[in-house]
């Protein structure tokens, strides 16, 4: 064996073996043992991917999203290589022997897209978001309060995918009475996704904030109902009355826009004073109980309607009459059957002289303390004849209830 040290193998065309060092990242002129040029080794710099020499072949998307402007090999014959040369398929032998380079490509392209895709799903979907005032749901709901805002009904209606179920509430009359009162100012969306949609804005000059609801129909943006739903049940308010002078005939649910509401009686007798604000489209907007004072006038209908409630058992000339503070036997202490038809009551008293009319606190009643005395005049059949009978007087110690939560007022006695 000779003492001599190898030297590697002399390339036929040393132009190539400079070409591919450089584009490796080598300098030939400083290359002592180029070695084999099918094993380049570990690579820690790639080195200038711009330089014109190079011939190093790089996977067309990793290549792009490295930011390299090497072509691939499909477009080496358009950008002026010579698949034929030498050079052009050393670079192709290096490409196939570079999998490490292209699967860490790959792998970070994919974790920058997965990034990418998992920030705009959160950004898109969150619940509510910071609002873009391009979107068009934001501008939508603007839209549908600046129609309240000048009081226009019908504007504000076009906004709902269907009409109402009744519009009693949704009138120029009522949205106009709302405003006179409170004013709606200072509109300004703060939040909103494809559903929904927060806005901020002043009733009356203090600062409220509401949630719409909002959907695409028909490439249209609607609103599912352009109006809150105020539900009044028989335990806010068991009557008629009216809100911003409109009337409702007691408890239900009636469609009514954001506002400034206020209730009041359908009767001189009642006082009721019960404001209330809506400020959005909630479907479940509670009435809430209701306080309700008798007047003066009350009190002096209530003396009317229990005069007119003695009148009518007084003059029914019955042994029971209905909803009256007295009833009486059929029979006759011995045991005599008194004929229902003979039966005459006749009133022997002013059961409301002096008598004072009171109220409770929170209830729509006026009541009194009556005596009422009668006398009872009748038949009684006795072995198939009808035999009359002596005159009878009674006295009953009653109090009167009068209840104005219903129209006509009621009225219902409690025997002491």
């Amino acid at each position: 064996m000779s003492d001599q040290p190898r030297r590697a193998a002399e390339p036929e065309d040393e132009s190539v073996t400079a070409t591919n060092a450089r584009g490796m990242g080598y300098d030939p002129r400083v290359l002592d043992d180029p070695g084999p040029l099918d094993d380049p080794g570990p690579l820690d710099d790639p080195g200038p991917l711009d330089d014109p020499d190079a011939t190093r072949a790089l996977d067309p998307d990793a290549t792009r999203a490295l930011g390299a402007p090497v072509p691939p090999p499909a477009s080496a014959r358009r950008l002026g290589f010579d698949p034929d040369d030498d050079a052009f398929e050393l670079a192709e032998e290096d490409e196939e022997e570079s999998p490490r380079r292209n699967v860490v490509g790959w792998v970070i392209v994919g974790v920058l897209a997965l990034v990418v895709a998992v920030g705009v799903f959160f950004v898109g979907r969150n619940l509510i978001g910071p609002a873009d005032q391009s979107i068009k749901p934001d501008r939508f709901v603007e839209s549908y309060l600046q129609a309240l805002a000048r009081g226009d009904a019908a504007g504000a209606l076009a906004h709902a995918s269907a009409p109402p179920p009744d519009g009693r509430l949704l009138t120029p009359e009522v949205l106009a009475d709302s405003l006179n009162r409170a004013p709606i100012t200072d509109i300004a969306v703060v939040a909103s996704d494809d559903t929904r949609v927060q806005v901020d804005y002043r009733l009356g000059g203090e600062p409220v904030s509401g949630v719409f609801d909002v959907a695409k129909i028909d490439g249209r943006w609607t609103m599912p109902q352009a109006w809150a739903t105020l539900e009044s049940p028989e335990a806010d308010l068991n009557m008629p009355f009216l809100i911003n002078g409109a009337r409702l005939d007691g408890p239900g649910n009636y469609p009514i826009f954001p506002g400034s509401y206020l209730v009041t009686s359908t009767t001189d007798a009642l006082q009721i004073d019960h404001r209330f604000r809506v400020t959005d489209n909630r479907p479940d907007q509670r009435l809430g109980q209701v306080p309700l004072a008798l007047t003066e006038a009350g009190r002096r209908d209530a003396l009317v309607q229990i005069r007119k409630g003695i009148d009518r058992c007084i003059g029914s000339n019955e042994l029971k009459p209905k909803n009256c503070p007295y009833a009486m036997k059929d029979t006759t202490t011995s045991g005599q059957e008194i004929i229902p038809d003979s039966v005459r009551t006749e009133l022997t008293n002013d059961p409301l002289k002096g008598v004072q009319v009171r109220t409770e606190d929170g209830a729509p009643v006026a009541l009194a303390d009556l005596t009422i005395t009668y006398t009872l005049d009748g038949s009684v059949r006795d072995s198939g004849e009808e035999i009359p009978l002596d005159t009878q007087d009674f006295t009953v110690e009653t109090t009167a209830i009068v209840s104005y939560d219903q129209d006509p007022p009621s009225i219902g006695w409690t025997n002491r």
